[in-house]
């Protein structure tokens, strides 16, 4: 039978594209790892964390993180922005909201 070629351009294309969904798929995948690490090593060293509401890197695309920032409760009636380490050691931290 008469088989129809593929344009060879579309070809490529659909390589290229299927290779930059699987880096990026492949690089949000790693951070978001490196996210849950970090929040488990702040919960277990700091007792008096309740929940972590938010996390976020400082840094840009391509840059290693060398801290985060978080948004975290302590007890049921403050919300704190923490500033840390990937071990879990707290820089710095201030009240975002206090039901006071």
């Amino acid at each position: 039978m008469y088989k129809k070629k593929r344009n060879p351009l579309l070809t490529i294309l659909l390589t290229i594209m299927s290779l930059f969904l699987l880096i990026y798929g492949a690089v949000t995948l790693f951070i978001q790892i490196k996210f849950h690490q970090v929040k488990e090593e702040v919960m277990e060293q700091h007792s008096e964390i309740t929940s972590i509401e938010e996390v976020n890197s400082r840094g840009q695309w391509g840059e290693f993180f060398a801290e985060y920032v978080m948004e975290v409760k302590k007890g049921s009636d403050a919300t704190f922005r923490i500033w840390t380490t990937e071990e879990g050691d707290i820089t710095h931290e201030e009240v975002v909201r206090s039901e006071y």
